[in-house]
């Protein structure tokens, strides 16, 4: 997915820009920033992976191929927002916000635009609303549970910081947008693009600004890094004064060397990981925190592993994932937290606590989960255990009859 988010790049950058040898400088700053700048690695957070985050790039695709209002750019909306729940709300309201955009930039009477515009885009937004309600009807509403939960706690809300990188891209995104707005050709399917990436960018901002952690900023890093250089590019291209003309072909090459000093430090430990897999068929790494996983130890059957990076220990020792919630750690409920692991109990899962010590969540301080399992084992009776090298397994011997405390 990482070589479909940078060809995909690549490919629409030399399509949409004017200056095509900027898509190459695109390019080296998304490996950059994309790969190397983001700690820890995507294979300890699958989630943040462009399997999620960057399905913008085929839907911007589609309509830079076929047009904004082509069924096909509806369709995929309507598959991403029933497939990928939350980040398909996302593409969903750029994909809104691209068609809203493009209404007005067309320069044929207003009272005209309604009919042109049902005409030539019924067929997407006919599509996209019937995934809508069939995610409604087959998911139990228009919001995914676990987006309502997080919104309704708060978790993880902060404010974008004073100092926060996103300052210094808000203006270059406002430009690429006033840009895109004020050089829209009818008809013209680069210019529909144009608004298109803009819209999908500010949609991904919305990511961030519900989890305003700057790491997050790397993690939507691709369309906020197009919309730069899309700017660039079009700022080049219009009548500006003679020390634009000069300083403007030389300022994606100095953004180039920034990213370079700020995130180079990342290629000293991926590089080799990389070197070894393309080699050596080397698998990818765990997390540094997780330690070797020993499935010998731990068995088969119904296991459940209680660990922030229970998903590895799933994939390496062929475990089925169980509940709703997937990492576990992402639950924010301590009661559901616990009732979850006393109806595994009862159906005879083991529950496997690694001994591995994970990140400090506190200084002098470390947890296993969002909940340190003593909180759990004080909230559960009849629990029986053992000790391996690496792990702690609970279980219960009689099933079904034990309960919570």
């Amino acid at each position: 997915f990482y070589y479909l988010l940078l060809g995909g790049c690549f490919l629409a950058a030399r399509k949409m820009f004017h200056n095509e040898r900027l898509a190459g400088l695109l390019l080296i700053v998304l490996i950059v920033v994309r790969i190397y700048a983001i700690r820890p690695d995507a294979n300890s957070s699958p989630q943040v992976t462009p399997l999620r985050l960057d399905l913008w790039i085929y839907l911007l695709g589609l309509a830079l191929t076929f047009g904004l209002r082509h069924w096909s750019v509806g369709l995929a909306a309507g598959l991403f927002f029933f497939f990928s729940r939350s980040m398909g709300m996302l593409c969903l309201g750029g994909y809104a916000l691209a068609l809203i955009a493009d209404f007005f930039a067309r320069s044929e009477p207003l009272s005209q635009r309604p009919r042109t515009a049902l005409k030539e885009s019924g067929a997407s937004v006919g599509l996209v609303a019937a995934g809508v309600i069939a995610g409604a009807q087959i998911f139990g509403g228009l919001v995914p549970e676990a987006v309502a939960t997080y919104h309704h706690l708060g978790l993880g809300m902060l404010r974008i910081g004073t100092y926060s990188s996103y300052w210094w891209i808000l203006p270059f995104l406002c430009m690429a947008g006033w840009l895109a707005f004020s050089r829209y050709k009818e008809g013209d399917k680069r210019s529909q693009a144009a608004l298109f990436v803009v819209a999908l960018a500010v949609s991904n901002s919305i990511y961030f600004f519900g989890r305003s952690h700057e790491h997050n900023l790397l993690n939507i890093s691709a369309s906020l890094l197009f919309c730069v250089f899309m700017c660039l590019d079009e700022m080049a291209t219009r009548d500006s004064p003679p020390w634009a003309k000069k300083l403007l072909p030389s300022a994606p090459w100095v953004l180039v060397a920034i990213v370079a000093l700020a995130y180079s430090g990342g290629l000293s430990t991926k590089v080799p990981i990389q070197i070894a897999s393309i080699t050596r068929h080397a698998p990818l790494p765990e997390s540094d925190d997780i330690g070797p996983i020993q499935c010998g130890e731990i068995g088969t059957g119904k296991v459940f592993v209680y660990s922030a990076y229970e998903y590895w220990f799933y994939e390496r020792c062929q475990y089925v994932p169980q509940g709703y919630v997937q990492p576990f750690l992402l639950q924010p409920m301590q009661a559901k937290a616990i009732a979850q692991l006393d109806g595994l109990l009862n159906s005879g899962y083991r529950i496997v606590v690694p001994k591995a010590k994970l990140w400090k969540s506190v200084p002098g301080e470390y947890t296993y989960n969002q909940f340190g399992f003593e909180e759990m084992e004080a909230a559960l009776k009849g629990l029986d255990h053992s000790e391996t090298p690496h792990y702690t397994i609970y279980w219960r011997d009689r099933p079904g009859v034990a309960g919570l405390h």
